[in-house]
């Protein structure tokens, strides 16, 4: 456990500023604690304050990306929230595909930083380093860094540093895997010295994003169990009728009740006659885009 942990803010402030004290020492300048204190009071009040609170509404300005909107357009306002937060050039997000073992492109801001590789390997990368080691991955200089590999791109576009910051979205269910990517946060500056504090911001920032997923999820959920609910109202007033039940009308009910939660464009029923040489277009979503009644040999 953190040793500073269980301390209160005034225990906290007199180490710092016995840090200070020891640190201005060290270089040679011999103050009065009592200046010192005077400039450590004045910094916290003044100066840090305005930061954290820039912070702060950076953090809720990220945690009110609207839920409805896809994972990637949620991951791509993310970005653009970092970029301006910290003046950068441009960030990408790449989420790791366990199956292909690739690090793979999920969308970028602003949009001309698409146009990059759909995917690049786990290993020898920066951005499977990232996801390897749950760590940010500072580049004061990409031309001179190993791990990057499309130098020509960033050297057109007047990048030279940059950042990578851990995503992790917890998963929603048991079935589902844990989401692990990065995010590359792109500098103009050459040889950019980056402090630990930015690493931790931008780590901070990026987590809040799970908790838009999480939303998400739920408003998804919510919405595919009030299809159900409705689907097997329909059915069961069907039922209720005495009326048999063909499947064209159970595909006319249940398919454009879920056309929406699971983003279905087109979708067709076809039957086989009894001779098996034909095939019957019997119902069609969206309907007036089908030639219902349509018969096609099979081949």
């Amino acid at each position: 456990m953190n040793g500073s942990a269980g301390m209160n803010l005034i225990q906290t402030d007199g180490l710092l500023i016995d840090s200070l004290l020891t640190q201005l020492k060290e270089k040679g300048f011999e103050l009065p604690r009592e200046l010192v204190e005077a400039v450590f009071i004045l910094t916290k009040d003044e100066i840090l304050y305005q930061y954290v609170d820039k912070i702060i509404t950076q953090a809720e300005m990220i945690l009110e990306i609207n839920p409805s909107l896809s994972d990637r357009e949620i991951l791509q306002t993310l970005a653009k929230h970092i970029v301006e937060f910290f003046g950068a050039e441009a960030a990408s997000i790449r989420i790791f595909d366990p199956r292909r073992e690739e690090m793979v492109s999920f969308g970028s801001y602003p949009s001309h930083a698409e146009d990059r590789e759909e995917s690049i390997p786990f290993e020898d990368s920066i951005a499977g380093e990232v996801v390897r080691t749950q760590r940010t991955y500072f580049v004061p200089n990409i031309l001179r860094e190993e791990k990057y590999k499309n130098k020509e791109r960033v050297q057109k576009l007047g990048i030279h540093s940059m950042m990578a910051v851990p995503l992790h979205i917890p998963r929603f269910s048991m079935k589902d895997l844990d989401t692990e990517g990065s995010l590359q946060i792109y500098f103009k500056e050459e040889n950019k010295v980056f402090t630990p504090l930015e690493g931790k911001i931008a780590e901070m920032l990026s987590r809040r994003v799970s908790y838009v997923i999480a939303r998400k999820r739920i408003l998804d959920l919510q919405k595919l169990n009030l299809s159900k609910d409705r689907i097997v109202e329909k059915i069961f007033l069907k039922l209720g009728k005495r009326e048999g039940i063909k499947m064209k009308e159970v595909f006319n009910l249940v398919i454009p009740e879920l056309a929406d939660v699971m983003r279905i464009q087109r979708c067709a029923l076809f039957s086989v006659t009894e001779d098996r040489e034909y095939v019957v277009l019997e119902a069609g979503y969206p309907e007036l885009q089908h030639g219902i009644g349509k018969v096609f040999r099979i081949s």
